[in-house]
Order: structure tokens, then sequence, then C-alpha cells
């Protein structure tokens, strides 16, 4: 930054190596306010770019952070999304195969109640006593009198 003197002149301001002067107002003689201008200006400049990278820093450590949360919320909603995918495909399956297994068993019944009434049917018109309780007409105990003894 120009000292006052330079500045008002329209020179370029140098400072002196080892001095707080620039060589324009050491050559006039004349005080020079370049030095504490410059330096203070510089340490502000030097201490605000230190201050914003600190802040980038911790800005981007947050951001960091955020975005493996954020990754890791991802993998657990993928995760959550593919077990409810497998579940409501065993749920699928599951009720295909009871429909299916309700089917099966309808037509099984369906077929034999056909089966067994034809066949009954057939039994019973050529006198078969296969529907009869034989039980009913015949005591099988020994010690009880029966008509087939001739006992009453």
């Amino acid at each position: 930054m120009p000292c006052s003197n330079c500045r008002s002149r329209g020179v370029r301001c140098l400072l002196l190596p080892d001095s707080d002067i620039c060589g324009t107002c050491h050559r006039l003689g004349i005080p020079c306010d370049a030095s504490e201008d410059a330096i203070c200006t510089l340490n502000r400049l030097v201490a605000e770019s230190d201050r914003l990278d600190q802040a980038e820093v911790a800005e981007e450590a947050k951001f960091r952070e955020r975005a493996a949360a954020l990754q890791q919320k991802a993998e657990a909603y993928q995760k959550a999304q593919s077990e409810l995918n497998e579940s409501l495909a065993k749920l699928e399956r599951l009720r295909e195969q009871k429909r299916m297994v309700f089917r099966k068993g309808k037509v099984a019944v369906a077929e034999s109640s056909e089966d067994v009434s034809t066949s009954t049917l057939e039994s019973q018109s050529m006198g078969a006593w296969g529907t009869s309780n034989v039980d009913a007409l015949f005591d099988w105990n020994p010690a009880t009198p029966n008509f087939l003894s001739g006992e009453s």
C-alpha cells in the first residue's frame, strides 16, 4: 500500500530493505506513513486469510461428516427397500401357493365325491352291504342269546 506522500505524487512506493520508510520519502527527507499502513493492512489480510482457511477446513469437515451420514442413510434405505421387496415377493409366493393348494383341494374333493358317489351307487344297486351296519343286525357276543341259536 503506498504511503500518503507517494499516493499524492502518483509515484510507486517501495519500502527500503530493513526500514520502515519508502525510498521516495527517504530521498526527500520527509516522514513516511507507508510502514504503518502497509504492515497493519498486511497483518489484517493475513489474519483474515488464516481465519477464512480455518473456517473452510471446519466447514469442509462438517460437509464430509454430513455426506458420510447421508451415504449411510442411503445405504440403510436401500437395504430396507431390498428387505421390503424380498418380503413382498415371499408374501406373494405364499399367497399364490395358498390359492393353488385351495384349488387342488377343491378339485380333489370334487373328484373324490364324484368317484365315491358313482361307485357307491353301483355297489348298492348290485346289492352290496357296504353301507349297512352289520353290527346292528347281529349280536356277536356269545353269552347273549339270539335268534340264530334258536333261543329266545
